[in-house]
């Protein structure tokens, strides 16, 4: 297998961790952090940030709004969605756990091997937005 063929497939394995890291509600997860981090946004916003359509961050937070975790209130013309207390707690729980998920994850490298692998996954980010 060539090179480049292994680095693919390493990818994809890392993608399978990363996913594990998250969890089965990685959505919900993921807005919960993108909230406790960037406070109230609009629906609109917070779709844009998470990269996902706002008809599937909307599916998502109507099951976060009947689990108490988020709500929705008028802002300005738009709908906003902000932290419930529960959504907080939640959220602070969340963060902890993907600390520590991320602690382990990266152990065995060293600091200077992280920003060098920081510095290689955002070059091949870019040029993978610039081949779409």
């Amino acid at each position: 297998m060539e090179t480049r063929e292994r680095l693919v497939d390493g990818l994809l394995d890392l993608q399978r961790v990363a996913r594990s890291v998250y969890g089965e509600k990685s959505g919900q997860r993921r807005i919960l952090l993108t909230l406790s981090e960037g406070g109230t946004l609009s629906q609109r916003e917070l779709a844009a940030r998470l990269g996902v359509s706002r008809s599937s961050a909307s599916e998502i937070l109507t099951k976060m709004v009947k689990a108490g975790l988020i709500e929705r209130f008028p802002c300005g013309g738009r709908v906003c969605i902000g932290l419930t207390d529960a959504g907080r707690v939640q959220a602070r729980t969340a963060a902890e756990a993907y600390r520590t998920a991320c602690a382990r994850l990266f152990s065995c490298l060293s600091g200077e091997e992280e920003r060098t692998l920081l510095s290689i996954i955002e070059r091949l980010s870019v040029a993978a937005d610039a081949a779409l």
